[in-house]
């Protein structure tokens, strides 16, 4: 899932230096580098964190439903939803 989280950033960073592209991309960014710095924490662990985390990037992404239903905005829901339902190799 690291991986994932790492190549949507990447195509989230390249939208955003587009010209009139989507205005919460820092944000949505911010948020995708949270996620990836908890699975180094052992905050991924924490199930009301990964629900406090992908609420606030659901929240964000479908802030505009044009953008929601982008190819970068569906991807960004699907990996929240991944993630939500991280299951640890732990245990």
């Amino acid at each position: 899932m690291k991986k994932e989280i790492k190549q949507i950033i990447r195509k989230a960073e390249m939208e955003s230096r587009r010209k009139g592209t989507y205005p919460y991309l820092t944000d949505i960014i911010a948020i995708l580098r949270q996620m990836l710095d908890s699975f180094c924490s052992g905050e991924i662990e924490d199930h009301k964190f990964r629900k406090k985390i992908v609420g606030g990037l659901g929240r964000i992404v479908t802030e505009d439903y044009s953008f929601s239903e982008s190819s970068l905005g569906s991807q960004l829901l699907e990996i929240g939803e991944q993630y939500l339902n991280f299951k640890s190799k732990k245990g």
